[in-house]
């Protein structure tokens, strides 16, 4: 663990671990360069040592069985030749020890917990975060000189991302992007006197790079680092046949059941294609969240842009659905992966949707001179956006029946928040006891899809951490009832009149769209910088327009204005589903403490750094499922400071019990 003394380290790892050398398959280039002394730390710190023969069969089973079938950096076939001669090599390639010790970061969420335990670790959580501080010394100390084994390596490196490091994904995609580029590998299909060998081991290794940079920019709201200038994606994609060799060759995975998971790829790589206009669009390089839009003579361009992007994914969904029809796989060890990732795609490509059209939503609401075409591609996005959050749905119900939600990657974490936000709203919004116990319902999924999460990555509790302040922050702003009334020009959101309370989050857009976008904008920086935002780095339009508080009972015209108070008796049937003999005590009674609402604190790291409590049992089912508990306990207040604590070590179920006081069904 991070701090342990050597002694410490070497007592925890010495049974069941051996150095690298015992290993002929294993190699670094750059150990005979390090000082003595690095040398001496690398080695304090376990970086040198593996798990025996064993519980290495173990890990790397796991890790052709988890993380493989999306990241496909190595040749299975050949990796497996490699490490069948472990005594005599016979001329075959050695592995580097810098991709082995990524490979076992990888796939230590995955890996029996008897094994873990063997190997010195607690339980996944510590193993993930000790085997990824050893992956990560050996690259910071150059202790690997090859250029695609560090390119390699970090793409896998960038599988984690942490409350105390929520850029880690992205700096480690950039490691990765920089080495690939360095050995040539975007130019696999222009540069000459190339093997066929060497030709498709740069095109698999780049097209990992540009499908993890799509999924990056996508989960986390960031811009993309490989834009269409640098690459063209469409000259010589990504195809079946490059990874035809590694079938009947995989040591888990028949080869009924690899050709399978090879088209889901090959559809993974043409997602990844068709998501590029719209996360340039939406995410734009140098460019901010959901800044004010563009000025009208530039909205005709903008009109074909989206066009072009709606395109694009309207394309792959239909040729994946013609490609997948078909698809199958046996079960290994109880789960269908082709299944598994075939519905992964479904999860970025209706997350995309849904961005699409809430950046089409919120540019109509920030413009008011539109012409027909643009007033055609609003009235599409309001009926796309509700179908895509449907077809979310019926996804998450499918791998939570089945408990498989515990078996996607660590990027699921970020694509759950949305959904699991908006079902949240759902819940505060409903106007009748048959109402609230359906949307239960539906927030039950989501939060049971985020409780297998959490089993396996810490990063999943920092989510819903994120979700629950910014649900937080929706109780506060609300009872401060301080008015955001619709303005007529560009810095402000426009709003319909109502004549009802919103029902749902659907009609929470078009009622109170600053209210809306300000919650999505909060979800978003949050996700994309590990912190609710401050004053200073909220939009112009959140901004603009505030009016002096006034006294006012609820009513309709209320909720466009903003005037919520959840303490009134209009509203405690709905922003406060009470189960619990206390209301939320939220307070604001002056404009100054409605600055301080907006300026809404950072999110401090929670004490994920704790080691965890392991199960009774370890062989517990991912997807085992209980009860929500209400939790009786206050709501943290908000203060200028920004030191406010994210989180204890509350469980999803707590977490959403205690914002919402209501307690969930189990799922059926």
């Amino acid at each position: 663990m991070l701090g342990e003394s050597a002694s410490e380290s070497s007592k925890r790892i010495s049974d069941r671990s051996v150095v690298f050398s015992y290993y002929e398959f294993l190699g670094l280039q750059g150990l005979p360069k390090l000082l003595s002394a690095d040398v001496k730390y690398l080695e304090s710190k376990g970086c040198f040592r593996v798990p025996s023969d064993n519980y290495l069969d173990d890990f790397m089973q796991m890790y052709f069985l988890h993380v493989h079938p999306f990241m496909p950096i190595l040749n299975e076939g050949d990796f497996w030749n490699s490490y069948g001669q472990k005594d005599n090599m016979l001329g075959a390639s050695k592995v580097s020890l810098l991709v082995l010790q990524a490979m076992l970061f990888a796939a230590s969420a995955f890996v029996p917990l008897r094994t873990l335990r063997a190997c010195g670790f607690r339980d996944s959580h510590e193993a993930r975060e000790m085997l990824h501080q050893r992956a990560a010394l050996l690259y910071q100390f150059q202790s690997e000189s090859n250029l695609s084994s560090i390119a390699q390596a970090s793409l896998l490196l960038s599988l984690q991302s942490s409350a105390r490091d929520v850029h880690n994904n992205t700096s480690f995609l950039s490691i990765a992007i920089q080495c690939a580029r360095l050995d040539r590998a975007h130019l696999y299909s222009v540069l000459p006197q190339m093997s066929a060998r060497e030709r498709q081991d740069k095109k698999r290794l780049w097209w990992c790079c540009l499908v993890r940079d799509r999924v990056i920019a996508l989960g986390v709201r960031r811009p993309l680092q490989i834009t269409p200038d640098q690459f063209d994606q469409h000259r010589e994609p990504f195809a079946e046949e490059d990874l035809e060799c590694e079938v009947g060759r995989s040591r888990v995975y028949d080869s009924e059941s690899k050709r399978s998971l090879i088209k889901i790829f090959v559809t993974q790589c043409e997602l990844a294609a068709a998501l590029t206009s719209t996360i340039m669009a939406i995410y734009p390089p140098d460019s901010v969240l959901m800044s004010l839009p563009h000025a009208s003579p530039d909205l005709a361009g903008l009109s074909g842009r989206i066009k072009s992007c709606r395109q694009d994914l309207n394309t792959w969904s239909d040729a994946a659905e013609a490609r997948l029809k078909h698809n199958s796989g046996k079960d290994v060890l109880g789960v269908n992966f082709v299944t598994l990732y075939a519905d992964l795609l479904q999860i970025y490509y209706h997350t995309a949707r849904m961005a699409l059209c809430h950046f089409i939503i919120y540019t109509s609401s920030t413009c008011y001179a539109r012409n027909a075409d643009w007033t055609m591609q609003l009235n599409i996005s309001e009926g796309d956006l509700k179908s895509a959050y449907a077809g979310l749905q019926d996804v998450f119900k499918r791998l939570v029946k089945s408990n498989l939600a515990g078996y996607l990657p660590i990027s699921a974490s970020a694509y759950t928040a949305l959904p699991l936000l908006l079902a949240s709203l759902d819940v505060c919004l409903s106007t009748s006891e048959y109402q609230k116990k359906r949307h239960m319902r539906d927030l039950s999924q989501w939060a049971e899809a985020m409780r297998q999460y959490e089993r396996r990555f810490r990063f999943a509790k920092f989510v819903s951490e994120i979700v629950r302040k910014v649900l937080q922050f929706v109780n506060y702003a609300s009872s401060s009832r301080a008015p955001w009334s619709p303005v007529d020009n560009i810095s402000g959101l426009t709003a319909s009149t109502p004549n009802h309370l919103p029902r749902n989050w659907s009609e929470i857009h078009a009622q109170n769209p600053q209210l809306y976008f300000k919650l999505l904008f909060s979800l978003d920086h949050s996700l994309s910088y590990g912190k609710m935002p401050s004053l200073g780095e909220l939009p112009d339009w959140s901004l603009a327009q505030r009016s002096p508080r006034r006294d006012k009972s609820l009513d309709a015209t209320g909720w466009a204005n903003g005037d919520l108070d959840l303490n009134s008796s209009a509203m405690l049937g709905t922003f406060s589903p009470g189960v619990l003999e206390r209301s939320v005590p939220f307070d604001c009674s002056s404009n100054e403490q409605w600055e301080t609402v907006l300026s809404i604190p950072r999110l401090s790291p929670p004490p994920y750094l704790q080691p965890s409590q392991p199960p009774e049992h370890e062989d517990v089912v991912a997807g085992s499922q209980t009860n929500l508990a209400s939790v009786r306990s206050e709501p943290q207040a908000y203060h200028n400071d920004n030191e406010v604590d994210a989180g204890d070590d509350q469980s999803m179920f707590d977490t959403l019990s205690f914002l919402l006081q209501y307690s969930c069904p189990s799922i059926g």
